[in-house]
């Protein structure tokens, strides 16, 4: 079943999610990495930050299509969590695009090309034989006025 072009698949042991893979495909196209080398992890602490050029702004072309390819991973970031904090990283650099930035999506591109689709099961539970309620009341007393907060959280 799809919803909003998600793949939904009920199973004996529960739920599997997929992300629309479309989207991986157009960046990897995008990045041109369809031949590339993949990687096994999104993002370094040094990738991008390498280079003494890193900080040289992109053209405007290419800023372009850095906000372009940014965006569309941040779209497929909502259903892939194993990218989740790369992208994040690369999007903070939207608004002035640098080379650095640019190295940093290749390797997003190039960890997507190694890893184009990412399956997450939610495992059918047990109906829950009993509720847990926590509560929490405070009682605040100004010299104007008093007044009680409580708070409530329902665990089955």
């Amino acid at each position: 079943m799809k919803v909003l072009n998600r793949i939904l698949r009920w199973t004996d042991t529960g739920i599997k999610y997929e992300a629309e893979p479309r989207h991986a495909e157009l960046i990897i196209e995008d990045l041109e990495l369809d031949k590339a080398k993949g990687v096994t992890t999104p993002g370094t602490k040094e990738e991008g930050r390498i280079k003494g050029n890193n900080q040289d702004l992109l053209d405007i072309q290419k800023a372009s299509e850095y906000r372009a390819i940014a965006a569309r991973m941040n779209y497929l970031a909502a259903d892939r969590p194993d990218i989740a904090f790369a992208v994040k990283e690369a999007a903070r650099e939207m608004s002035n695009p640098t080379i650095g930035g640019w190295d940093r999506l290749k390797r997003i591109g190039r960890y997507l090309s190694h890893r184009p689709r990412m399956v997450i099961n939610y495992k059918w539970q047990r109906m829950p034989t009993q509720a847990c309620i926590y509560l929490s009341l405070i009682h605040i007393s100004e010299p104007t006025r008093r007044y009680a907060i409580s708070y409530a959280v329902f665990c089955l």
